[in-house]
């Protein structure tokens, strides 16, 4: 256990050295990415950006950045991720607000909009006063992402927590898409009537695979979030299923994230469920992490 003391940072530190003193505090801790998390969070302390830290290296921390930084060190040496001490992600070039009942947004579900925003340049361009649904929208960032790039969109964000749907309506009002964003508290399908196309990051993590996660996921983020059953495929299954039932009408395609293990597995229910032929879009890392489908 790493033992971090009271004052790391005090105000005879000048903010290039504090920056260094927090990069060696986290590599000793044994953190990935020690440099990038400490240049990140002193940057949000000094409020300024990498270019701004050039000019300003020199001068000596004031009482608040000491304090900031001391409290910040302590939480990220106990795995408290970055995006959680500073309350807030980026996704999409966006700043997304982050709240307890929200998982944070990852790099990896951009390809999900990406897809998403593939599909429409091929299938009408992004014109078009298209119906989207976002299912399971936490902090709204895909919903809102999309948002972002289609115009003349409309979006109904559902979620079962009252409180990320707040989060998120703050976000989308935050982020000028407030007026086409139209969070609904509900489980799946159940409430929607209509849409063109369907999104969702469900829970998809196995219950038994819970306990191998790291800490930073395990122990920060909802696991309500996380948590898709035994399987890790019930909401797949759950919303597949109303998807055959033809609710909600008018649906033209669905776009899923998925685990990076589960495409052969999702592409099954989609096939039986629907009789369409799915289709798998990789990520970075050549793994399976969107499929989609058109009904």
């Amino acid at each position: 256990m790493t033992v971090i003391p009271n004052e790391v940072f005090t105000p005879d530190v000048t903010r290039e050295q504090a920056v260094r003193l927090f990069r060696d505090h986290l590599r000793a801790a044994g953190l990935d990415n020690p440099a990038l998390d400490a240049r990140h969070l002193c940057l949000a302390a000094f409020q300024t950006e990498s270019a701004g830290l050039i000019t300003s290296g020199h001068l000596a921390l004031s009482g608040e950045e000491c304090a900031l930084l001391n409290e910040w060190l302590v939480r990220r040496v106990a795995q408290e991720p970055v995006g959680r001490i500073l309350g807030r992600r980026d996704f999409w070039g966006l700043s997304f607000r982050l709240g307890p009942e929200t998982l944070e947004p990852r790099p990896d579900t951009e390809v999900l909009v990406e897809t998403v925003l593939n599909w429409i340049d091929h299938n009408g361009g992004r014109s078009q006063a298209l119906r989207l649904v976002d299912v399971g929208t936490g902090t709204g960032c895909i919903a809102i992402a999309l948002l972002h790039e289609l115009p003349n969109a409309t979006c109904v964000a559902l979620d079962i927590s009252l409180d990320a749907l707040r989060v998120a309506r703050s976000n989308a009002e935050n982020l000028g898409v407030g007026a086409r964003f139209f969070p609904v508290c509900g489980s799946y399908l159940d409430v929607i009537g209509a849409c063109d196309l369907l999104v969702s990051n469900p829970p998809y993590i196995a219950t038994p695979v819970i306990k191998t996660l790291s800490e930073e996921v395990r122990c920060h983020d909802p696991m309500r979030a996380l948590d898709g059953g035994l399987s890790g495929l019930i909401a797949y299954e759950t919303m597949m299923l109303m998807v055959a039932h033809n609710k909600p009408s008018g649906l033209r395609a669905g776009f899923f994230e998925i685990g990076y293990d589960q495409g052969r597995a999702v592409a099954e229910i989609v096939r039986e469920t629907s009789g369409r032929e799915p289709h798998l879009v990789r990520d970075l890392e050549q793994q399976d992490r969107v499929i989609w489908f058109e009904v």
